[in-house]
């Protein structure tokens, strides 16, 4: 296995940046610095990172295409449904963990995983990761509430990072960064509009593709970073 990818398995970064660690001269192998990111780390080789031995992690990540009526939570105590429920097999849930949250009437693309470190990187507000919205409103909007709500502010900074309007189906596309909770009903009410439909179809850089409503697949690493 090349060595970056050891390095991204054990998690301490991604496979891009490992290249970096490397040539930082950070990393050993069998008590070795190791300067070319060529290198390949053979099955009884021993590789440290500023000088602790790391091992690769079995992480797992799965992406879900989220129904209605589903809670983003491992275990509900109102016994209704919840995304952990959508995969049988239980002892791969037992360990994992949502990535952010979706309302439970709130559908599309919702990531889980057991890798802490990933999570904290697509949640921590100072990442900005992309989110990208399908939003059903009750009423039509006009040029003018379009104009107002692409303006929407918070501490002065403009949230709303692209806008787009089907008339015919009076559907939104919102493209944000923001990791406020509950941001998109937030803006919408503001505004005196009641949101019907509100379904995420892309985060960071995944999207739902063939994924359908209630389906989920396993992604790996790669399909992820670079954050």
């Amino acid at each position: 296995m090349r060595l970056n990818k050891y390095i991204s398995l054990c998690g301490i970064t991604s496979r891009r940046k490992a290249d970096n660690l490397i040539l930082q001269e950070k990393i050993k192998i069998n008590d070795k610095i190791i300067n070319n990111f060529n290198s390949i780390v053979k099955k009884n080789d021993k590789v440290s990172y500023c000088n602790r031995i790391i091992y690769p992690n079995q992480y797992v990540y799965i992406l879900i295409n989220k129904p209605k009526n589903c809670i983003v939570t491992n275990i509900d105590d109102k016994s209704r449904n919840t995304i952990m429920d959508l995969i049988k097999d239980k002892e791969i849930t037992n360990n994992l963990h949502a990535v952010g949250r979706l309302d439970r009437n709130t559908t599309g693309l919702i990531l889980l995983t057991n890798n802490g470190n990933l999570t904290y990187n697509l949640t921590h507000p100072s990442k900005n990761i992309l989110k990208i919205y399908s939003v059903k409103l009750n009423n039509i909007c006009n040029e003018y509430d379009i104009n107002k709500i692409k303006q929407y502010k918070i501490n002065n900074r403009i949230i709303i990072d692209k806008l787009q309007y089907d008339r015919f189906k009076n559907e939104f596309t919102v493209t944000i960064h923001s990791g406020q909770n509950r941001i998109i009903h937030r803006i919408f009410n503001y505004f005196g509009f009641k949101i019907l439909k509100l379904d995420r179809i892309q985060y960071h850089n995944l999207n739902k593709q063939s994924l359908k409503r209630g389906q989920w697949k396993y992604i790996s690493y790669n399909d992820i970073y670079p954050i």
